[in-house]
């Protein structure tokens, strides 16, 4: 979900979205959201986009805080949350993440795999058009 006007620290660093699902690294206490930054550590960024310190999946815990505090926000402003916001169908227990490993060889990829693939390409795909009207509207606000 991207904002007009939303606090800063309540965009991920790499979709530039509002997160709806934050996750906070135990070490570096960056956020990031949820579908955004495992599908980064999944296409093999093993570092994290801010300060370049490795990453795992099991270095994430929800960030709590943040969450009640954007859902205060979104009511404050009547926000109503869109259908990707509440999809439970990429919902992660952090503790226990199982990421299936890349294709790296040509052998046929399970059933399954397909639609995942399928699903994190439409996610990275979501990421980019937000990320680029984002930068162009800041482009734009500061020709003004």
């Amino acid at each position: 979900m991207s904002l007009e006007n939303a606090p800063q620290h309540f965009l991920c660093p790499i979709s530039m979205e509002v997160m709806s699902h934050p996750l906070q690294h135990k070490v570096t206490k960056h956020s990031f959201e949820r579908s955004a930054i495992m599908e980064w550590i999944y296409f093999g960024k093993a570092t994290c986009p801010l300060t370049r310190t490795s990453l795992h999946p099991e270095d994430f815990v929800e960030n709590t805080k943040l969450l009640q505090e954007i859902q205060q926000w979104k009511n404050e402003h009547q926000i109503i949350e869109d259908e990707d916001d509440l999809d439970a169908s990429f919902s992660l227990k952090i503790s226990s993440v199982a990421l299936p490993a890349p294709c790296t060889t040509k052998t046929a990829a399970p059933s399954s795999e397909p639609q995942s693939l399928k699903h994190l390409m439409s996610l990275r795909n979501k990421v980019l058009r937000n990320r680029d009207a984002r930068a162009g509207k800041m482009a734009q606000q500061n020709r003004q």
